[in-house]
């Protein structure tokens, strides 16, 4: 799962028309590195369970931050389950 308010470059909280801009401001190249991209943040119902998923992404981040600061033993693998949240350089086109 790709982070398309990074990708965007939008809060999590960005209103409908500002994601609208901001998905009719790519071009249909960029539109087809990520198919999904514009599917999900259109629909307002797959838009609210992407918001979800995606703050649980913030709270297992969150976690692994304290685990890397206290220098525990990551015992739920949280460096294993951000991995397909963060940014891929590589496909981030609005750099």
């Amino acid at each position: 799962m790709r982070n398309y308010y990074s990708l965007l470059n939008l809060d999590v909280n960005a209103e409908l028309r500002d994601i609208e801009v901001a998905i009719d401001a790519l071009d249909d190249e960029e539109l087809l590195q990520d198919e999904d991209l514009e599917t999900i943040m259109r629909d307002a119902n797959k838009r609210t369970h992407y918001k979800r998923v995606h703050l649980q992404y913030e709270a297992i981040a969150a976690a692994l931050a304290h685990y890397e600061v206290k220098k525990l033993h990551d015992t739920h693998q949280w460096n294993k389950r951000v991995v397909e949240f963060e940014v891929d350089d590589e496909h981030d086109f609005l750099d």
